[in-house]
């Protein structure tokens, strides 16, 4: 009867527990050039400027990387929902990079407001997809204390002398 009680207890728990996440992960890619990354709390609905990036990635020997560039400042997401909407990155670093001087514009043949890859003419990619779920720590924590208790309460209050007990 109490593991039932213990078992359907760790059941609601877990659904119901709160889970830590971005609820949208954007993934840019130019092959042979750059990427970038970056969560938000939802799917992005109007023009939005990004300076803060999970990840992102010059490659070495590339055009860009010949002309001096050496991160990515800012991305713009811009007309999410017109039939042609456009990504802009800005780079900085030395030579034409300097003082954020280059950008890139890349131009997409469709709306890009849902989940999905979105790519322009296979020379640039847009993946949005949704974020991973991960429990909370503390949660974690606080579950394990509920079922060390338990099992201290289960012990402490277990009749002492019974047939279970002398036998072993």
């Amino acid at each position: 009867m109490r593991i039932r009680l213990v078992t359907l207890i760790v059941v609601v728990y877990l659904a119901s527990a709160a889970l830590a996440k971005g609820d949208a992960v954007y993934t840019f890619n130019n092959p042979g050039n750059y990427s970038w990354s970056f969560d938000v709390p939802g799917i992005i609905t109007s023009t939005t400027t990004i300076t803060s990036f999970v990840s992102t990635n010059i490659v070495p020997h590339s055009l860009l990387d010949a002309s001096g560039c050496t991160s990515v400042d800012s991305a713009v997401i811009s007309d999410l929902s017109s039939p042609s909407p456009i990504i802009s990155t800005t780079f900085s670093g030395t030579g034409v990079c300097a003082g954020g001087g280059q950008f890139d514009a890349i131009p997409f043949n469709s709306p890009i407001d849902i989940f999905g890859t979105f790519s322009f003419s296979n020379i640039a990619s847009l993946t949005i997809r949704p974020s991973a779920a991960v429990p909370e720590p503390f949660s974690l924590l606080l579950l394990g204390a509920g079922l060390s208790a338990f099992g201290v309460m289960r012990r402490y209050f277990l009749p002492h002398g019974t047939e279970a007990e002398v036998q072993r």
